[in-house]
């Protein structure tokens, strides 16, 4: 008998963002996320394994933030992992880089989008 892989189903929005919340990483809006994510499920994945990938590079002094980024131009919505710093290095964005990077490598083609970076300001307070 003939045995085809499947794919596991993509674990539940509440469960990443509990997750996201028990790694210290800050949903501002959650309602929006929370909307995304359900409109986008193949992307879950993706964002519990960033915050995780994130969180243990960073380490906890580091602010990590879900949001919706919203083009004002364009009217579009991004999905967006900020990682913000008291203090930013040069070594910051080829970090970025490099865990953007693995994460396109071990997800690859979801239809939703996350976009790993910083917007260089100072941690907000959650």
């Amino acid at each position: 008998m003939h045995e085809t892989a499947t794919t596991p189903p993509p674990p539940a929005v509440d469960d990443v963002l509990h997750g996201l919340y028990a790694l210290g990483v800050a949903v501002p809006e959650e309602a929006g996320v929370r909307e995304y994510l359900h409109r986008h499920t193949d992307v879950l994945p993706v964002v519990r394994a960033a915050g995780e990938r994130l969180r243990a590079h960073f380490g906890p002094r580091t602010s990590l933030s879900l949001e919706l980024y919203r083009d004002p131009e364009f009217s579009t919505y991004t999905l967006t992992l900020y990682v913000r710093e008291a203090d930013y290095s040069d070594r910051l964005l080829p970090s970025l880089e490099a865990i953007a990077d693995g994460l396109c490598d071990d997800f690859p083609h979801p239809y939703g989008y996350l976009l790993v970076t910083t917007d260089f300001t100072p941690p907000k307070d959650a």
